[in-house]
């Protein structure tokens, strides 16, 4: 993640209008908050001009130009020059701190480590693969590809990765969780990070808060710690879309079955 000069505008202008910014949102949390961030913005090497204006913008951000121009006193013209060269410097800036490095370095690990397997060929035209199409379309994020034809589902969903995948933004993670019902689904893609530190599971939420992914969960059998943590993931991702391959229904909200090979019992 990079932040433009315009996103840097909005942060220390209109505050207010972080939440409707989700890589603004990411960057807050990711410097532990408001206050802590402006205060990595103050620490950043500017100069005595640019110095004087950010602590002033931070401290009153809605107040109209003139206002800023009687506190400084200084000309119109030397104004709108010290607030180009300060977004500029604090854009710089900030885009060269670990913060935003690290976040970006943990999510490129998680990449690397689930990437798509190959996908053999599938019935693009069935009825399953058109489902899976249809709910993606209008909009469906947790699609559950139920039943026991474990090597069909897979290479059902693994065709639909690889077709749909390039759609999103970020892409596609593909994490293979057969016979690993054992350990929580925040801790499997903690387990891809192989940096020092790793994230936090709070971190882990964070670094796809601004992303648009699509998450592939081969063989998922829910932990206990999984409902809450997912509906929190999907709840503060607006884009992500995570589709499952799965022996028995989640009973998670918001999901749709896809049924392979066998009927559904009733709930």
């Amino acid at each position: 993640m990079q932040l433009t000069e315009d996103l840097v505008a909005e942060l220390i202008f209109a505050p207010e209008q972080i939440a409707n910014q989700p890589q603004l949102a990411q960057f807050v949390q990711a410097c532990g908050g408001i206050q802590q961030c402006y205060a990595l913005l103050q620490s950043l090497p500017l100069n005595a001009a640019e110095q004087r204006l950010l602590k002033l913008i931070l401290a009153q951000p809605g107040a109209s130009v003139d206002f800023y121009l009687q506190q400084l006193h200084i000309h119109k013209a030397t104004f709108h020059r010290h607030q180009r060269k300060l977004l500029h410097s604090l854009t710089t800036g900030i885009n060269q701190k670990p913060v935003l490095q690290t976040s970006r370095s943990w999510f490129a690990q998680i990449r690397q480590a689930t990437r798509l397997p190959a996908a053999p060929p599938v019935n693009r035209a069935g009825v399953a693969y058109q489902r899976i199409l249809h709910l993606f379309e209008q909009g469906v994020r947790l699609i559950n590809v139920v039943g026991a034809d474990q090597p069909s589902q897979q290479a059902l969903v693994l065709n639909f990765a690889h077709d749909l995948g390039t759609s999103m933004n970020d892409g596609c993670l593909w994490l293979d969780l057969t016979g690993s019902p054992s350990q929580a689904l925040s801790q499997h893609l903690l387990a891809k990070v192989q940096a020092s530190p790793k994230p936090s599971p709070a971190e882990l939420l964070q670094l796809f808060q601004a992303r648009q992914v699509l998450l592939i969960l081969a063989g998922y059998q829910t932990h206990p710690d999984d409902p809450l943590w997912l509906r929190r993931l999907l709840e503060i991702v607006p884009k992500l879309v995570v589709i499952c391959t799965s022996s028995q229904r989640l009973k998670l909200y918001g999901e749709f079955l896809v049924p392979i090979g066998v009927p559904l019992a009733s709930p």
